[in-house]
């Protein structure tokens, strides 16, 4: 059973793309289409996804913008780690597509974003997510400050509840 990898994305292009994309992704092959792979190979998904299985865009929304542009944002999760690689892969390959995406795995002690990659949460701490700008952003998406604080508090209530040693014997 993976650990579950939180993401919020927001994909905007052309129309006709991100409509196709959002259909393929309501036929479950979000991933397949960034970057397909053919029949589902645990290696050949996690080296051109990045993650083991393809997402539920159900938490995704469509949405058409002015000037023939769309977007498709919102929230999904994937199998131990973000889909970087599937995301990467249709930006490359798609000049007119803008992408953001960030992601935090709290069990594996991990945030980033596709733009500025990876960081250990416990690294950094409460400073980073409460004064710099792409920590607020992971903050604001996933709530990791108030993960980190729930942590910190009952970290100390644990020490506060924990009975003192006894040395009875220095030199032992």
């Amino acid at each position: 059973m993976p650990n579950w990898c939180g993401n919020y994305t927001e994909i905007e292009g052309p129309v006709e793309k991100i409509k196709a994309l959002h259909e393929a992704g309501n036929d479950e092959k979000f991933l397949e289409y960034m970057a397909p792979i053919g029949n589902w190979d645990y290696n050949d998904a996690v080296t051109t996804w990045g993650t083991k299985w393809d997402i539920d865009i159900g938490r995704m929304e469509f949405e058409k913008l002015d000037n023939d542009r769309a977007t498709i944002k919102g929230y999904f999760e994937s199998a131990w780690s973000p889909p970087e690689q599937a995301f990467l892969t249709f930006l490359y390959n798609n000049e007119d597509v803008n992408i953001k995406l960030l992601y935090h795995e709290p069990s594996m002690d991990f945030a980033g974003s596709l733009e500025h990659g990876t960081i250990i949460i416990s690294d950094l701490g409460l400073d980073f997510f409460n004064n710099d700008p792409i920590g607020q952003e992971l903050d604001e998406a996933f709530g990791i400050v108030d993960d980190l604080e729930q942590y910190i508090e009952e970290t100390m209530e644990e020490a506060i509840n924990t009975d003192p040693t006894t040395i009875t014997n220095p030199d032992d």
